[in-house]
């Protein structure tokens, strides 16, 4: 079961992701804070529950920010069967649309620190565009 960040008056904590685990984000939370890289492709159904669980709970489900967290990795190809967030330029620029689409209110960026600095550098180049 992947984990993920919880928010609850400024302390955070891990929480399993089910259904039982986001009701304290709907109920107490500010925001959720999953790794997209691990749960981009489930985060649709995931925050879809989270917002009915707050509306339950007599919240504005709106009101609940997302910031998703990705781990970056470009790679010169593109990738065939890749996590989120990893391979060419365009299929990062894609998954980022996707995390937009979601209503994500800060994607929180992680880059692979651990090549050569030439070769980081050149990585970081290519995010430049994602960005820009």
């Amino acid at each position: 079961m992947h984990r993920a960040g919880l928010q609850t008056r400024g302390r955070w904590r891990r929480a399993e992701l089910t259904n039982a685990a986001l009701e304290p984000v709907a109920t107490y939370a500010d925001g959720w804070q999953p790794n997209g890289g691990k749960l981009l492709g489930e985060l649709p159904r995931m925050l879809a529950d989270l917002r009915r669980m707050a509306a339950a709970a007599g919240r504005d489900p709106a009101a609940l920010l997302l910031n998703v967290v990705a781990s970056i990795e470009l790679t010169a190809r593109p990738l065939t069967g890749q996590r989120p967030f990893t391979g060419s330029v365009e299929q990062v620029r894609d998954d980022i649309a996707q995390a937009r689409a979601l209503g994500t209110t800060e994607l929180i960026v992680e880059l692979d620190l651990s090549p050569p600095i030439d070769e980081l550098l050149a990585a970081m180049q290519r995010f430049r565009r994602l960005v820009d």
